[in-house]
């Protein structure tokens, strides 16, 4: 498995948990307490935080949070990184495993996404600090319910995300309805998810690209 792979079963699912929570706190103004693990937004709004790891612009390095010594985040609140690690060593990705790296450009969104989908996290955030980002994951029960169930807005989801952004189409579509607790089969060039009474089509092209996807319920005929 490599990173890439992961990020390509990840990113559908990661894009919709950022959507909805870009909706439950768009114009509100927030603040960060990393030793106490909490992200405020507005009056009222406080989520519990686990710390993935900052970029630095001036360096042009990505430090994980397991590895941040000098920061004082307590070990709680670093545990979603040391799962990344922990996928990292699981599957050789050297990525997920150096503690530091210099890059040209910011990784930690590319890093985000596969966290927030695979380690089941309610979304992450960037927080900007002063040439630093440091980038967090947050655990909120009123964003996981707010999570697309309906099978229209699934296939709305996907279709925008598919317009949108250059990934493995039909690769993604199977994780991403694996992940909705749908039972996927591959007949032809085809994906058939199917759960309950709910059934979902894709069809895609020779190269695996979206040329259609439906809804529709399953009937049963007496």
């Amino acid at each position: 498995m490599t990173i890439q792979e992961l990020y390509n079963q990840s990113l559908v699912l990661s894009l919709e948990k950022q959507e909805i929570f870009g909706e439950m706190i768009e114009d509100l103004g927030w603040s960060c307490d990393m030793l106490e693990g909490k992200l405020t937004y507005g009056d009222n709004q406080v989520f519990d935080i686990q710390v993935i790891g900052t970029y630095a612009e001036n360096e042009k390095s990505w430090l994980w949070a397991w590895a941040n010594t000098q920061s004082g985040i307590p070990e709680k609140f670093t545990q979603t990184a040391l799962a990344m690690k922990a996928v990292g060593e699981t599957y050789q990705i050297d990525d997920l495993i150096n503690p530091k790296t210099e890059l040209d450009s910011d990784p930690g969104a590319y890093f985000s996404t596969i966290a927030s989908s695979m380690l089941k996290e309610s979304c992450y955030v960037p927080l900007t600090f002063k040439g630093l980002t440091v980038y967090v994951t947050i655990t909120s029960k009123e964003a996981d319910d707010k999570a697309r169930t309906a099978p229209a807005l699934i296939c709305s989801h996907f279709t925008q995300v598919a317009a949108s952004y250059k990934f493995p189409h039909k690769y993604s579509l199977y994780f991403y309805l694996k992940a909705k607790g749908y039972e996927v089969e591959l007949p032809g060039n085809n994906i058939v998810a199917k759960k309950n009474d709910d059934q979902i089509l894709g069809i895609f092209d020779l190269k695996g690209r979206l040329m259609k996807i439906s809804n529709s319920k399953i009937t049963v005929q007496a």
